[in-house]
Formats: C-alpha cells, sequence, structure tokens
C-alpha cells in the first residue's frame, strides 16, 4: 500500500473463513490465482491484497488487486470481515469491493465509500457515501437509503 495514504489494514468484527494480508507495492507474490477489481482496472492506479482462502477444494489462495478510487486522504483504505463468513470487503481509496473468497470472480463493487462501519447487532456492514447509506448483509445488499442532501434554511442563506 502506498505509505502516503491513510490505511486501517484489517477489521475484523464478523466471524470469517479466510486470512488476508495487504501488501506493501511492489512486493512479489505469484500465487496460481490473481484477481483484478474491478476487472478492466489499469495495475497503475491499484492496491494489492492477498488472500488465503479455506483450504483447496475450497477455494484456496489468490492475489486480489483492488482499482485506487481516489488519492485522498480523507478516502478509507483497507480490508474488513462481513457479515457471510466467505465475504472479504476491500476499500481502496473510497471504492469498495467484496469479494466471495470461494469464487473470487463473484464480486460486488460498492462506490464511493467514505466510512465503513461494522453493525454487527444486526449483522450487517454499513457503507457511508456522499449521499447515500447502504446496508450490506450475509445475503449481499440489504438496503439503501434514497439520496440524501442537506437542506439550509431561509434563516442561514441570509445570515451569511
Amino acid at each position: 500500500m502506498d505509505p502516503a495514504l491513510p490505511s486501517r489494514p484489517v477489521t475484523l468484527a464478523f466471524p470469517h473463513s479466510w486470512d488476508a494480508e495487504v501488501l506493501r507495492r511492489g512486493r512479489s507474490f505469484k500465487p496460481l490465482r490473481c484477481f483484478t477489481y474491478p476487472r478492466e482496472a489499469e495495475e497503475g492506479g491499484a492496491r494489492r491484497a492477498r488472500s488465503h482462502g479455506p483450504p483447496c477444494g475450497q477455494g484456496g489462495e489468490f492475489l486480489a488487486t483492488f482499482a485506487l478510487g481516489f488519492a485522498d486522504s480523507a478516502a478509507p483504505c483497507g480490508l474488513w470481515s462481513c457479515p457471510n463468513v466467505d465475504d472479504l470487503c476491500a476499500i481502496s481509496g473510497g471504492y469498495g469491493y467484496i469479494v466471495n473468497t470461494l469464487d473470487p470472480a463473484q464480486f460486488a463493487h460498492v462506490r464511493p465509500v467514505l466510512e465503513v462501519w461494522p453493525v454487527t447487532k444486526h449483522n450487517l456492514l454499513l457503507f457511508v457515501g456522499h449521499y447515500t447509506l447502504m446496508a450490506w448483509g450475509a445475503n449481499g445488499a440489504e438496503w439503501q437509503s434514497p439520496r440524501l442532501f442537506l437542506r439550509r434554511s431561509a434563516h442561514r442563506r441570509d445570515s451569511r
């Protein structure tokens, strides 16, 4: 990972069936399986994470490269466990990726992500975007808010 960008390397609030580590740029690792998210992403602006899935035959080890969303210190980066024990959530510069570690070709793209909140009591991972909230459960996206916006009162506008 680029040391200039903030990072919360791994947050494991939910039970999980996988093990993962964030690789520093330039570290060589050649697994049998490599995946780039999204598929059309270019290597130049990507973050790399190595995931150790369950024993062979149930997934196995793979290298995941995630496209960097925003090179902004406010955009989160890191790995999170998900309500589904086999899913891994990677956030790279505000772009979110939910990857099925048993079948890494299966993934969902969530963006933008400004904050990630594990809500273990309700078995949800909450994504906060610019104008929306999304709740991710064990079976995928459970709920998304309508577009949120801030209304300013006339009094407030006149006081400027």
